[in-house]
């Protein structure tokens, strides 16, 4: 096929995929639970920021002009809420925190470079959240290997909280001011570090959103980016259908071949969302395991 062909085939896709292309948003938004990340790319030669938020049965992509708190509400809506789990950027502080679950790989990582960093104070932060760090990954993982039951769970975690809030407050008031300001930023979204323990289904990593990214972060690697605002419509479009079937294990060119041909009859086209509370056997980590999308709270002392 030439070229050509190849790019009006693909403006066709793209034009069956905008019918249920606001099927994921509403997904998300209903949810209990979303996973959040974003990669950078070009539109043009300029900078464009790939957003995605995920839950367990349903990816959704969105390509904006960067990612602050406009691009945030644009997707997710003005009142979140689900459980979003992320890293610490700022564009999450205004969920609130019993809804937020800061990513823990993040935070292992950032007490690291306190114990490579050296020195009296940063090596007390680091060494102290990396055994924090170190409990809050064993536990979390005998309970969903069911060794434990999530009493037992929030039984194991209750002293650390403690132990990590007074090594961070004295390091807030050390003479070390990357220790400072490490501190100083996660007092201030302490309790989203511990919702795992209070939340059923919240996992101590973003892992899911970095797992489903990682298909947009190979493609933009290999490719020159987009060049036209359709070419952005069909990037966010196709990549939302692939990774959301991927999720629900369904086969993804009988999905595109069905989309394609309702779309050249008129007909409408056909969903790929759960709605409401439906179970879906999903990806899990030991393979598929059905799941339900409503919240079930559970009080913890946080």
């Amino acid at each position: 096929m030439s070229l050509g062909t190849i790019a009006n085939l693909e403006q066709e896709t793209s034009a069956a995929l905008r019918t249920p292309d606001p099927e994921a948003p509403v997904a998300v938004r209903a949810a209990s639970l979303q996973n959040a990340d974003e990669t950078s790319g070009k539109q043009a030669g300029k900078k464009r920021w790939l957003g995605m938020a995920a839950t367990p049965a349903v990816a959704g992509f969105k390509i904006g002009l960067g990612r602050g708190r406009a691009e945030l509400r644009e997707w997710r809506g003005d009142a979140i809420q689900s459980v979003v789990c992320r890293d610490r950027l700022s564009v999450s502080n205004p969920v609130a925190l019993a809804l937020r679950q800061v990513c823990g790989s993040h935070r292992k990582r950032d007490f690291q470079k306190g114990v490579d960093r050296g020195g009296e104070a940063g090596l007390k932060v680091g060494q102290t959240g990396g055994e924090a760090a170190r409990q809050r990954f064993a536990r979390g993982r005998d309970f969903r290997e069911k060794r434990i039951d999530r009493s037992a769970l929030q039984t194991a975690l209750l002293p650390v909280p403690d132990q990590l809030r007074a090594v961070l407050q004295t390091g807030e008031v050390s003479n070390d001011a990357p220790v400072q300001r490490f501190g100083r930023n996660l007092l201030a979204v302490y309790p989203a570090l511990w919702t795992l323990a209070r939340l059923e289904g919240v996992e101590p990593t973003n892992n899911h959103a970095e797992r489903t990214l990682r298909r947009a972060v190979i493609w933009r690697k290999v490719s020159f980016g987009k060049h036209r605002e359709a070419g952005c419509r069909f990037t966010e479009r196709i990549l939302t259908i692939v990774q959301t079937l991927r999720l629900q294990h369904r086969p993804v060119l009988d999905y595109l071949r069905q989309a394609i041909t309702v779309h050249r009859t008129a007909a409408p086209a056909p969903f790929y969302a759960p709605s409401g509370r439906e179970r879906l056997r999903v990806a899990g980590r030991n393979g598929p395991e059905t799941v339900q999308t409503h919240r079930v709270p559970e009080p913890w002392a946080a």
